[in-house]
């Protein structure tokens, strides 16, 4: 019978690389893919960061001193008075916002901004509060004239002394003052008492 001389090449072969590579260990290390690349890269990444953290620099601190402006807002109050009609309102004294400067004491980092603390505030204008009169007066019974005074002189298209030779429509009851202008025609002899 006659062998196959596949198998036996194939030992051959073998037993050759091995003795090479043990007359030559160099050359196994040479052929390793991995070991020289990963040392210098670890190298290189290690020198990389000695010099990354050799620039970094702390940022200047600085303080300043800053001004800040503000209105004081001004206060309303409110007074009640019969000389006006009920509801009515009128501002009788306008008033008028204050001022004041806040001093602080600002830390910076660089140019940013970073800490701040008020030292003092100084009013430069006080306030001055507005007053409005408010109205409670309530009109009882007819409206009448502001030019007379002594009886109630009604506001109409016309009026005549009660018991005169007038024609209306409206009639007054004398005495009645004339404080203003006689827009009735009733004080006829300009004394400035009318219906007499």
């Amino acid at each position: 019978m006659i062998s196959h001389p596949l198998p036996r090449l194939l030992a051959v072969v073998a037993t050759v690389l091995t003795m090479a590579l043990t007359a030559h260990p160099s050359a196994a290390a040479a052929v390793d893919p991995t070991e020289a690349p990963v040392s210098a890269t670890t190298s290189a990444a290690s020198g990389s960061a000695a010099r990354t953290v050799g620039l970094v620099r702390a940022a200047a601190v600085s303080y300043r001193t800053v001004r800040q402006r503000e209105k004081i807002p001004l206060s309303v109050r409110t007074v009640r008075t019969a000389d006006l009609p009920r509801g009515v309102r009128r501002v009788a004294r306008w008033g008028h916002p204050g001022l004041k400067v806040i001093v602080w004491r600002v830390k910076y980092e660089g140019a940013k901004p970073v800490a701040a603390r008020k030292l003092r505030t100084n009013v430069v204008r006080r306030p001055q509060s507005r007053i409005v009169r408010v109205g409670t007066r309530v009109s009882s019974g007819p409206r009448c004239h502001g030019s007379y005074r002594g009886a109630c002189v009604p506001i109409a298209s016309d009026v005549d002394c009660a018991g005169g030779s007038g024609n209306g429509p409206a009639y007054v009851d004398g005495p009645v003052y004339v404080v203003g202008d006689d827009v009735y025609g009733l004080d006829s002899d300009g004394d400035g008492v009318a219906c007499e």
